[in-house]
């Protein structure tokens, strides 16, 4: 698989040096990393439109000046019978996972303000709605058909309540931008400061609680409280974080992977017999039942 990517991005994108990039997979792309240029490559064979998404997507937050260094377009989309693909700039910076939460806290409460500070007037036009990677408006009814229909009916009946739980509390919530997959895994460090910001693909106008919820993944909601606005905005996020499961379960159906949807399944039946499926500490929205 790595000859024949590498072979074809040659051909693609002769100007730089493949034969050495460095390639990771993600739930839905193949990236090849060069000192030069950043390849991202759909992993479900051609998809343009979500690869047309991803690039306004980029191409909106190039225009925004936010407050960290991010991956700009190199080219348009790129497609043939087996694949789409899109060139990027590499981001400076680099990983670091070994980080707890009192080392990075202060970072990610500036870079959080950053985004909260954009006027959604200044946006522009082109950037994805809410959820849009995983059906958008559509995510509910996707939800209902493909994974409410295969659950127990306990568990059928709890999904459709955070489902309906999360819709509710978001009309009440104010717009904004939102990075959508924010956490340690997207942004990249120099020294105790962030350098970059990067994986733009679920960036939408929408409730800012949903990278709350990104963050309480990785450290909890008790820590995540301290770089929220206040508790209006954890209790929502509380809600974005117990739909992921069932957000990527909804994207798996979209692009017919069926391993990627069977593992957003059986993260979503797990924590909620866990008891983990809003924090992985186990805290719950306000009045929420495990009933």
């Amino acid at each position: 698989m790595r000859a024949e990517l590498l072979a074809w991005l040659t051909e693609v994108w002769p100007d730089h040096d493949w034969r050495r990039a460095v390639l990771h997979k993600g739930c839905f792309h193949h990236v090849a990393l060069t000192a030069t240029a950043v390849a991202r490559v759909s992993c479900h064979g051609p998809q343009p439109r979500r690869l047309a998404r991803e690039h306004a997507n980029l191409t909106a937050a190039t225009a925004l000046g936010l407050p960290v260094e991010h991956p700009r377009p190199l080219s348009g989309v790129v497609e043939d019978s087996a694949r789409s693909a899109m060139l990027v700039t590499p981001a400076p910076g680099e990983h670091r996972p070994d980080l707890g939460w009192p080392s990075v806290a202060a970072e990610f409460a500036r870079l959080l303000d950053g985004l909260r500070a954009v006027d959604p007037a200044d946006v522009p036009r082109g950037i994805a709605a809410p959820r849009a990677w995983c059906g958008g408006q559509r995510w509910p009814d996707i939800v209902d058909d493909h994974i409410v229909a295969i659950l127990d009916p306990l568990e059928a009946a709890l999904a459709r309540r955070i489902v309906q739980e999360l819709l509710a509390a978001e009309a009440e919530a104010s717009t904004g931008l939102v990075h959508g997959d924010f956490g340690p895994h997207n942004v990249l460090w120099d020294g105790e400061r962030i350098r970059s910001l990067i994986d733009f693909d679920h960036m939408c106008l929408g409730d800012p609680a949903i990278d709350l919820a990104s963050l309480i993944s990785f450290y909890g909601a008790r820590a995540v409280e301290a770089v929220a606005e206040n508790g209006a905005s954890i209790e929502r996020a509380l809600r974005h974080r117990a739909c992921f499961p069932l957000q990527l379960g909804a994207a798996a159906v979209l692009v017919g992977d069926r391993r990627l949807f069977e593992h957003a399944l059986t993260n979503f039946t797990s924590r909620l017999r866990a008891g983990t499926l809003h924090d992985p500490h186990g805290r719950s929205p306000l009045g929420w039942r495990h009933r």
